[in-house]
């Protein structure tokens, strides 16, 4: 055979070849048999079968209680639904969809940790946590200190039984607008002292037909914004429902305000009380929403300088935009004025007070919301709690210990109060420091004691009346989860240090919230299945107000009133709240960071942002580097307050124009240096700029009037 003939038939034959292992099953079934082999080597995760089932909670986590229906397989959490029918219910926000990533992070603690001579922190068991701690409070005696960072739960009466059974009544919430809402509703209502409870304002979305939010974030950060949204949206689909907002930054709330029929009203970064005050004058002087009180009088005296010339030259909204939303108020049947902070925390009473003000001219739909205090013997009531104040109390020691034990409930002062650097170097000062905290958080870092909590889906707690219902409402959290390691609630374990010291407490959390339960006629067997209450509250009147309290708090605070924000190259600073990026406990969760725009968060630099104007007065540019410096709050000099003028963040600079003029708009939630991969080294906290000063009259301190200086730097 010729050489060319052998080439023809071997080309022939592995032609022939080929065609036929590609008709062949063998070669697909080689490739199915790898497949198969490669995806059951040990290593490499397999999806597990078996039964789904749903069980029905309430978010712990997130600030709003939004309802939960949660998602097993064989016992395990996958994940969280919305849940039909819950009172607070409509939706799920971006935090509690976050709470079954949470619970199985890494960077979970789960035993408990002891700080030793070289300042980090080693692993203890829980007898030798609990003799260290019992030594420790024997040593202390009644120079004791708690802040709590949970507001809506029986925890806080637990701590404050404890404490008061060793002599403190130093308990402490964390700074929010929950804290000024209650304290300006404590200062202006129910003369009548001899009700049997307490109570915080509500506000009845479901009855009223027009809201205006000023500052208030309904719709992303405050209050119960699941709730919020379902009804502004179910009214809107039925016959159209006008939501306005006044505030310095386009948000959520303003967005969602341009599409249901109202509108966005840009005001400069802490003017909400005087656009307040400037509506109420309008509508009392021009469309005659008056009240009927002798006190009525001496309101109508201070509300006289707040004319339409004075308030816009105050918050840059134009006198005919003011008049205008007056005009639309005072035809509504039930309007209802919703006045706070754009970031929720640090406003003082003056919004909230202004707000009331504005409700009762206009018969808003407002309601008392009883609040009802855990049966224990020396318990403090929420209400009551409000009444201390934490950055007070760290920032007026004059550099002194402001206890010789302080114990931190799953809170991060470290990190979330304002000049956070400046008070952390009081809280090292304590000489012994009791963490109670999921994750080792800036705080814990600092502590000498750190003890392994649950999370909301692992631990049974409850919910009642969160800031802003209109109703009362309580609910359960419920352990649908088993916590890691050593891990334990710290409510029992507060319980068992009584029990050790006989201070004749229940035996633990569980028979706590049972007492509460059925002292408010409610059944246990319920709500440990899931079900929440809802109850009518009474509707507000003037007569139950003392009137007078706004001259006193309000009208004299004001008369010195500052004009416009700017100040040569300063800016007012607006800090923006997200539910999506976590709590100062949690840090960012981790599938939240996908939700971030590039300008935002790139990398490791946060952006700050103003408008075009604002851009071009402080000479900033698109992408620019820039430091940010705190200038002194309303440019008074600061007391020893813990003020920090001077105090710096670097990040860059983007230009957008939904922000009012005369404003810098940040986000809060980033430069954790503790917590994990996704929350450490991300952006600057801004609450380091942050300048408290005491608000006249109440005392309260204050910040959200914080004025900084932008400059570019290399």
């Amino acid at each position: 055979m010729k050489r060319r003939d052998f080439m023809k038939c071997a080309a022939g034959f592995s032609a022939g070849l080929g065609a036929g292992i590609a008709f062949s099953p063998l070669p697909w079934q080689l490739l199915d048999d790898i497949s198969v082999w490669t995806q059951n080597w040990p290593w490499i995760p397999a999806n597990p079968k078996g039964e789904n089932t749903y069980e029905l909670s309430t978010s712990k986590l997130c600030p709003s209680g939004c309802g939960l229906k949660v998602r097993l397989l064989n016992g395990r959490v996958l994940r969280v639904l919305p849940q039909a029918g819950h009172p607070l219910g409509g939706g799920i926000s971006p935090l509690a969809a976050a709470e079954p990533q949470l619970l199985y992070s890494p960077s979970r603690l789960t035993t408990p940790l002891r700080r030793n001579s070289e300042g980090s922190h080693s692993p203890i068991s829980w007898p030798e946590a609990k003799t260290l701690l019992l030594g420790k409070l024997e040593a202390a005696g009644e120079k004791l200190l708690c802040l709590c960072g949970d507001e809506s739960g029986s925890g806080s009466a637990v701590l404050s039984a404890f404490l008061r059974a060793r002599g403190s009544e130093k308990i402490f919430f964390m700074p929010s607008e929950a804290q000024c809402q209650s304290l300006a509703w404590q200062h202006a209502r129910y003369a009548d002292s001899s009700l049997p409870y307490s109570s915080q304002a509500g506000y009845d979305f479901e009855k009223a037909d027009l809201v205006l939010a000023i500052g208030a974030n309904i719709m992303e950060a405050w209050g119960t914004v699941m709730r919020n949204r379902r009804i502004v949206a179910e009214k809107g689909a039925e016959k159209g429902f006008p939501l306005y907002y006044a505030g310095p930054v386009q948000n959520q709330t303003a967005a969602l305000a341009a599409g249901a029929g109202g509108g966005w009203l840009p005001i400069r970064a802490g003017s909400e009380t005087s656009l307040a005050l400037g509506l109420a004058n309008v509508l009392a002087r021009t469309h005659g929403k008056k009240l009927a009180h002798p006190a009525f009088a001496q309101i109508e005296h201070g509300l006289a300088r707040f004319d339409p010339a004075h308030v816009s030259a105050v918050t840059g909204l134009g006198p005919r935009r003011l008049e205008e939303m007056c005009e639309k108020l005072a035809q509504a049947a039930a309007p209802l004025v919703v006045c706070g902070s754009e970031f929720g925390q640090g406003a003082g009473c003056g919004p909230a007070l202004s707000g009331l003000l504005l409700n009762l001219l206009l018969r808003g739909p407002l309601t008392a919301v009883p609040l009802h205090t855990a049966a224990l013997p020396g318990a403090r009531g929420r209400a009551d709690i409000y009444r201390g104040d934490i950055v007070r109390e760290l920032t007026g020691w004059g550099g002194r210990p402001a206890a010789d034990l302080a114990i931190f409930y799953e809170a991060n002062p470290a990190y979330a109060l304002p000049g956070a650097a400046a008070l952390a170097d009081k809280i090292r000062a304590i000489p012994f420091k009791l963490a109670f905290a999921p994750f080792m958080d800036e705080t814990a870092a600092l502590c000498d004691l750190v003890l392994p909590t649950p999370l909301g889906l692992e631990k049974l707690d409850d919910i009642e009346s969160p800031l802003g219902c209109g109703k009362v409402f309580y609910a359960l959290a419920r352990p649908l989860a088993e916590a890691p390691g050593q891990c334990r609630h710290g409510a029992d374990v507060i319980l068992e240090l009584a029990a050790a010291l006989d201070m004749g407490l229940p035996a633990n959390y569980e028979a706590v919230l049972r007492k509460k339960a059925q002292d408010m006629s409610l059944s246990w067997i319920s709500l440990s299945r899931g079900q929440s209450f809802e109850r009518p509250a009474p509707e507000l009147e003037a007569a139950d107000c003392d009137l007078s309290v706004f001259d006193k708090l309000l009208f004299r605070s004001l008369r010195a009133a500052r004009g416009a924000s700017s100040n040569g190259r300063r800016a007012g600073l607006a800090p923006l709240c997200r539910n999506a990026l976590g709590t100062p406990q949690t840090g960012i969760p981790p599938f939240a960071l996908k939700t971030l725009r590039a300008k935002e968060l790139k990398g490791g630099e946060m952006y700050v942002f103003a408008n075009s104007a604002t851009a071009r007065a402080l000479g900033l540019y698109q992408d620019a580097r820039v430091s940010v410096r705190a200038a002194g709050g309303n440019g008074n000099a600061v007391r020893n307050t813990g003020g920090n003028t001077g105090r710096a963040i670097t990040a860059r600079f983007n230009i957008f124009e939904g922000i009012a003029d005369d404003c810098l708009g940040a986000y809060l939630g980033f430069g954790h240096s503790a917590l994990d991969e996704y929350s450490r080294g991300k952006g600057a906290n801004i609450c380091e700029l942050f300048s408290p000063e005491p608000e006249e009259g109440s005392g309260l301190m204050t910040w959200h009037k914080t004025e900084v200086t932008v400059e570019v730097v290399a």
